[in-house]
């Protein structure tokens, strides 16, 4: 027994250690953050912190779409295509094209802050820093392709003590939210950088920009493919905000925003522990691409990782129950405590979510990923209209609701969609 459990832990090696560096990134990242928001409070106050918030959001919402999918696509086409280097060349110029056409349509949002002081520059730092972001992006997911998770979290750490480092120093000369935009893009620049480095090691080719911009990498065919295959990936992100985002909005024009602010506490509390499902699928996203071609493996391993995932949501809503009392306290302080029963009855939803996320991956690997947009689609639109009826005389209790029975439908259409996929594959090979 114990030499079958060492031999199941050498062949999955890379799959535990994939999983081990991006948890300890994803969990450096956050606490650097944290301790950079607290910083950013004491220093500079309320009224910077907004508008650097204000101006975030809006700088985000262009960059929803700047992936494009072609991150993700990188993952599962790696696995599954021979010609590595072709692969590499072709998807890492789409990714540089998309991300300078996004950050020029960006430039648009000048019309809404030219009359706000100071806006605009910060505005300016800050989708130079999203562009920087979204391009470490690539190469950091092919770092997750081929196992090598370390860089991510190299990436992470490096950029979580530098801009504290930077907010610190910058503070002292600019008492605005300038010095904050400056580190982020400081601390971006110097990850970017290292990242970079370490992704010339790891690929077979020399890497030079004019051969990456010839023209064998810029035809119509690959194009062609990236948008038909990536564009539903980047609708995900829409929905996400569906999901997400618009019950705090129908909160708030329908109830107040006192009661919007306990609800954000509960459902940003909520996300935050999230990312632990998001990963653990994402660390094993190419292991689920490479055995497309192997259905009878592939089916033992969706069972199991199925179970593992909800095990982990079944087991992290536990936790979560007793924890989030002190969480709530030392994070946001004493008067946002009222959230905890929105957060015990929200905190379920992490089980849909998830085994979700999982299947979701799996369709992906099948290149079933419009499908899979069509088949969610159907639950975001029902959790839209759940709010609308529920919200009006229910509040936040009502939003939860909406995202609890959304979530679920979301859940079981996906999962019959990914059993249907495996057995009918299955039955033609």
């Amino acid at each position: 027994m114990i030499k079958r459990i060492k031999n199941l832990l050498k062949s999955h090696f890379s799959i535990l250690e994939n999983t081990f560096w991006l948890y300890l990134s994803e969990i450096t990242s956050r606490s650097l953050h944290l301790i950079l928001f607290l910083i950013i409070a004491r220093l500079l106050g309320k009224e910077i912190l907004g508008l650097f918030s204000y101006v975030v959001s809006l700088a985000g919402f262009y960059f929803i779409f700047s992936d494009f999918g072609i991150s993700q696509l990188l993952i599962r086409d790696y696995q599954q295509k021979e010609n590595k280097e072709n692969l590499i060349k072709n998807s890492l110029v789409l990714k540089i094209l998309v991300n300078f056409f996004i950050f020029l349509i960006s430039l648009s949002g000048y019309l809404v802050l030219k009359n706000k002081e100071y806006s605009f520059l910060l505005y300016f730092i800050m989708i130079l820093y999203f562009l920087v972001y979204s391009l470490r992006g690539y190469f950091t997911s092919f770092f997750i392709t081929i196992h090598k998770s370390f860089f991510n979290f190299l990436s992470n750490l490096i950029e979580g003590i530098t801009i504290v480092i930077f907010i610190l120093f910058l503070s002292l000369i600019l008492k605005s939210s300038l010095a904050i935009g400056l580190a982020y893009l400081f601390s971006s620049l110097a990850a970017f950088f290292v990242v970079f480095l370490f992704f010339k090691k790891n690929i077979s080719f020399e890497l030079n920009i004019k051969e990456l911009f010839k023209k064998e990498n810029l035809n119509k065919a690959n194009f062609i493919y990236y948008f038909k295959n990536g564009l539903p990936l980047t609708f995900f992100g829409l929905l996400g905000y569906i999901f997400f985002s618009t019950d705090q909005l129908i909160l708030g024009h329908f109830r107040n925003f006192k009661e919007v602010g306990t609800y954000a506490v509960a459902s940003k509390l909520i996300l935050a522990v999230s990312f632990l499902g998001y990963l653990f699928s994402t660390a094993i996203f190419p292991l689920i691409s490479k055995l497309i071609s192997d259905l009878k493996r592939l089916k033992k391993y969706f069972y199991a990782f199925l179970i593992l995932h909800f095990l982990l949501g079944f087991f992290t809503s536990l936790i979560m129950i007793p924890l989030s009392p002190l969480l709530i306290y030392i994070g946001f302080g004493k008067e946002y405590l009222d959230a905890l029963p929105l957060v015990y009855s929200l905190v379920w939803i992490l089980i849909f979510m998830f085994q979700t996320n999982f299947l979701d991956y799996v369709l992906l690997a099948f290149n079933l990923q419009w499908l899979d947009f069509f088949i969610t689609l159907i639950p975001a639109v029902l959790n839209l209209i759940l709010n609308f009826i529920l919200v009006p005389t229910y509040g936040a209790f009502g939003a939860i609701f909406s995202s609890l029975v959304s979530q679920l439908i979301n859940f079981f259409l996906t999962l019959l969609l990914s059993l249907f996929v495996i057995e009918k594959t299955s039955k033609k090979s």
